[in-house]
């Protein structure tokens, strides 16, 4: 017969092993969340990044078509509910999907969804919807275009994930192993740059990876200059610089100092998006905390 301490002992394990898939979880939504940003190539409305920075998780509601030569829209039973209309209507037009875009949404929407379905590659969304019975709702939208043997647009289909607000209960009650765990494994931070405003974006989980808060510390590049180690700092420099000026993508390693003073390698992923004159219209990028894979390299 087990001791009382040997059961201990187990229900220790099932905590941390539990708290391990928690923070995976965490860490896959936001991984997932960030890959979607970097298919959208539209401005996104400051409330919205607001609510993205919040967020760690995201949750798949249902798909949707959009019949381009028919003019309506057709979705899953799971998105009809969301929205708040009948599961069992069949379509519905085109005006009555985009009347359920928040208006202040609507017209970065209407530009660049156009440009969307013609580009022949994933693209991403994110806006609020008042759905049917007017509650308001977060999403991140991704789709792709089929096209004709003409190659012209006919059907356009996505998938729709909604950006729910942080639980905070959740987060407060979140127990001490998931310290412990986070230590040991590679964080993923996004980030996008529009030099039509010249205004940076950064996702929570960068802000995570330099242990600060937007609050604290703006999304600016001098930001993340500033932790950059000295031995790193001005190689590191002139690489990004060299290839920013040319619209170049690249890759880079270097080392931090974090705003809380503890030490990571990091390394980052950049790419330009350029119209077809070669001008500049984002650059974006993921940043990898390479801590543990650097400390593993070494020993």
């Amino acid at each position: 017969m087990k001791e009382i301490k040997e059961y201990l002992l187990d229900l220790d394990k099932l905590r941390t092993q539990l708290a391990s898939l928690h923070y995976q979880q965490d860490k896959t939504y936001q991984t997932l969340i960030d890959r979607i940003m970097i298919n959208c190539r539209t401005d996104i409305h400051p409330s919205v990044l607001e609510h993205l920075n919040k967020t760690r998780w995201i949750k798949k509601i249902g798909y949707w078509v959009h019949d381009l030569k028919g003019h309506i829209f057709m979705a899953t039973k799971e998105l009809l509910l969301f929205l708040g209309a009948d599961p069992n209507q069949a379509s519905f037009s085109e005006d009555q999907f985009f009347n359920q875009i928040h208006q202040d949404d609507l017209p970065r929407i209407l530009k660049s969804y156009p440009q969307d379905i013609l580009a022949h590659e994933e693209r991403s969304s994110a806006y609020r919807i008042n759905s049917f019975n007017s509650e308001l709702k977060y999403v991140i939208s991704n789709f792709s275009c089929k096209y004709d043997s003409d190659d012209r647009p006919s059907q356009v289909t996505g998938v729709i994930f909604e950006i729910p607000q942080t639980d905070s209960k959740k987060a407060h009650n979140s127990n001490e192993y998931i310290n412990e765990i986070i230590k040991a494994n590679m964080g993923v931070g996004f980030w996008e740059y529009n030099p039509e405003d010249n205004q940076e974006y950064w996702s929570s989980s960068l802000y995570d990876i330099i242990e600060t808060t937007p609050a604290e510390n703006p999304p600016l590049f001098s930001t993340l200059q500033s932790v950059i180690t000295e031995k790193y700092s001005s190689k590191s420099i002139e690489v990004i610089l060299e290839n920013n000026k040319t619209n170049t993508d690249y890759g880079l390693s270097f080392k931090i100092t974090t705003f809380k003073g503890n030490e990571k390698y990091l390394y980052s992923q950049v790419h330009h998006l350029l119209d077809s004159e070669g001008k500049l219209l984002k650059r974006y990028g993921l940043i990898y905390d390479i801590t543990q894979m650097k400390h593993l390299l070494i020993k």
